[in-house]
């Protein structure tokens, strides 16, 4: 018969010691960020002066737009020099804590 080895006994705590934490990352987060600037190109001159194409993904950010007092907004932007749909998408709060969110398409040909 075999008998049972000498020693003493451990908890799973210390067992889980013992063993490799594989697949774990450990982390400390760094709390809140704050929003980060958008480039967007200098159009001062002429865009037949331009020598390059404009084929951003990202036409235009702002995260600090204000509307007047009846909700109105209007934006000039430059669009990219790529042909197809475009989808303006407008999300934001309100003083009261009330979200708006609106999808808007248009096509450049």
């Amino acid at each position: 018969m075999k008998k049972a080895p000498k020693g003493t006994k451990m908890s799973l705590a210390e067992f889980k010691k013992l063993m490799p934490e594989a697949n774990l990352l450990k982390f400390s987060p760094k709390g809140f960020s704050t929003q980060r600037e958008f480039y967007s190109p200098k159009y001062v001159n002429a865009a037949s002066t331009y020598n390059f194409n404009d084929l951003r993904s990202t036409i235009y950010w702002n995260p600090k737009v204000v509307t007047d007092t009846t909700g109105v907004l209007s934006l000039d932007y430059y669009n990219g020099d790529g042909n197809g749909t475009y989808r303006a998408v407008i999300e934001g709060v309100d003083k009261d804590g009330n979200i708006s969110r609106s999808v808007y398409r248009y096509t450049v040909k």
